[in-house]
């Protein structure tokens, strides 16, 4: 976490005990506010019907107790509502300040490149096919590097050049350089050319792990220009026989959407 991630949310946990405490007085004070209104109707009326000129007097003056204290409720609620307000929209800046300061890193797992100079260099790109990997899932960042790294070493193992997909997404929201996209990828049977294989870590009945990894799918998008093209399952592509990228199918299509 950076200082200012960390600076922030301190601010961010004294507005929201500040907020709680004014939302506790308003409270108070409005119950008081309406409970002296009720009151002092109630005794204008038996004022209104008691002849007797000691009580009536009495009446009076507890009704002018009784303002003097609606009067002051009402100070301090016009008082406290502005302080409230601003401490709210305060609490809406921290919160998008810190979404910006969360938006996704980008990180090149620098994957041997004396074997990338075998690559086809990639021409015009029309789209984009979600994988997932078929494996576990990654609990973090360092995780998912380290399962990425095994895929590749395998990959090689079979005589590829590097690993098949283009680029990743951790479940922290981290985007990954793994081929690259400016190389075909190997991903996609007979589907390679002009597509961007983009890879998470999970299995069927696995899924998105939330906003985060959903918003660093958007920003993957926006970076390479794929935004507004199309983006395809696996298995949705021609002549596929898999289940790949099972239920994070909906996250793909959807372009990193609210599911």
């Amino acid at each position: 976490m950076s200082k200012r991630a960390e600076k922030l949310r301190k601010e961010r946990r004294i507005l929201q005990a500040r907020v709680k405490g004014i939302d506790a007085d308003l409270a108070e004070l409005v119950a008081e506010k309406e409970k002296a209104d009720e009151t002092i109707a109630a005794k204008r009326d038996r004022l209104d019907d008691d002849p007797t000129p000691a009580r009536r007097d009495e009446l009076k003056k507890e009704i002018d107790k009784l303002l003097v204290v609606r009067k002051e409720a009402k100070a301090r609620i016009h008082e406290l509502r502005p302080r409230l307000e601003k401490a709210q929209r305060r609490l809406k800046k921290i919160a998008r300040k810190l979404r910006n300061l969360a938006s996704p890193k980008f990180v090149d797992l620098h994957f041997d490149r004396s074997a990338v100079r075998g690559l086809v260099r990639q021409g015009t790109i029309y789209g984009s096919v979600g994988h997932y990997t078929a494996g576990p899932l990654d609990d973090d960042d360092s995780e998912a590097f380290e399962l990425w790294r095994r895929y590749d070493a395998a990959h090689k193992a079979q005589g590829w050049s590097c690993l098949g997909y283009n680029v990743g997404v951790t479940r922290d929201g981290t985007i990954v350089r793994l081929r690259g996209v400016e190389y075909v990828g190997a991903h996609t049977l007979n589907y390679n050319t002009g597509r961007v294989g983009i890879s998470v870590h999970g299995t069927t009945g696995d899924t998105w792990a939330g906003v985060v990894q959903r918003r660093a799918l958007r920003k993957l998008l926006k970076k390479y220009g794929l935004t507004s093209k199309p983006l395809i399952g696996h298995w949705q592509a021609p002549g596929q026989s898999t289940a790949c990228p099972g239920d994070f199918l909906k996250g793909y299509t959807s372009k990193g959407k609210t599911q």
